[in-house]
């Protein structure tokens, strides 16, 4: 195995750690400390003013402080990996096509990289407010990003399956065909 696939695969296995820490300690400790709200993060379909200002209200001042420090140190890093991860995969399977379609699945990538950190500077400006001074362009405005952050990343996730899939039948088909 080259250099270059070792260092993506050492990528991919950090990369779910992180999400890992996310997902089992962050978002848990998250919605235990909010009365067993979802993170803002995790809301695929975004989330209305009353729905934010809800959460920020349940959410214990020791919540907010582990959403605003370990939840997003995490969230700091995941994006970019999430993003190279899947940006990366697809450009080494899309290895033998043109270099426009390569372009295009890492900028599905990309985009989902960029909204998660539009996301994640909406959030903390949220976490930082009052739940009734928190404005309702505010929270219009960070829903929006997660639900695109959503979007993007569900398109990447599926060219990549898409791309995998298609390269183990091309392989099965090459080993039939020997």
């Amino acid at each position: 195995m080259s250099v270059g696939k070792k260092a993506y695969w050492v990528l991919v296995a950090a990369t779910v750690t992180v999400y890992g820490f996310m997902i089992f300690w962050a978002g848990p400790n998250i919605a235990d400390m909010s009365g067993g709200g979802t993170p803002f993060d995790l809301h695929m379909f975004g989330y209305s003013h009353a729905e934010a200002q809800e959460f920020l209200a349940a959410l214990t001042p020791g919540g907010a402080a582990f959403y605003l420090g370990p939840a997003m140190w995490l969230d700091t890093f995941f994006p970019a990996m999430f993003a190279v991860v899947l940006g990366a995969g697809c450009w080494i399977l899309l290895d033998h096509r043109p270099l426009v379609m390569r372009i295009g699945a890492a900028l599905l990538a990309g985009c989902y990289a960029l909204f998660d950190y539009l996301e994640n500077a909406a959030v903390v400006r949220m976490l930082n407010s009052v739940p009734e001074d928190l404005s309702v362009a505010l929270v219009d405005t960070a829903s929006r990003w997660t639900e695109l952050k959503f979007f993007f990343v569900d398109a990447a996730i599926t060219v990549l399956v898409v791309l995998v899939i298609a390269r183990l039948l091309e392989r099965r088909k090459n080993r039939n065909s020997q």
